[in-house]
């Protein structure tokens, strides 16, 4: 029984992920029709954190406030906020589609990245799908 539950949950966490990218591209075109690349950014990541505060406070986890954690917290929101602002800018003159490819090539991108200046391993079969 456990086992199928970790399935499905894997499952349903690829399936969520597969919806999220998909319709992102077209949510960050409707959202930069009425508001500025920073107000939608700014919204958009407000949103995320407190979906994952409510995931936090369902999973009764606490959210590690140590200070290096904090500073990770905001390298890590600073980068996601100006990489969103580009994005949000260009939605405003490309298509939702060529958006989509570009969310959609990142982890390929990513890797290879990696491979090059990490010195990381080629893309193994366990690294192109899920294991489960």
């Amino acid at each position: 029984m456990q086992r199928s539950l970790n399935s499905m949950s894997i499952y349903l966490v690829f399936l969520s992920i597969i919806v999220i990218w998909s319709t992102t591209p077209l949510a960050i075109v409707w959202s930069t029709l009425g508001a500025s690349n920073s107000f939608s950014a700014a919204s958009r990541m407000v949103v995320g954190l407190a979906i994952c505060l409510l995931l936090l406070l369902v999973k009764r986890q606490k959210l590690t406030l140590t200070p290096i954690a904090i500073w990770n917290y905001i390298y890590a929101g600073l980068g996601i906020f100006i990489t969103l602002s580009l994005v949000y800018y260009s939605a405003r003159n490309l298509p939702s589609g060529i958006i989509s490819i570009v969310f959609g090539l990142t982890p390929i991108i990513t890797g290879v990245f990696a491979l090059v200046l990490l010195k990381e391993t080629l893309f193994s079969i366990n690294r192109i799908v899920i294991v489960t």
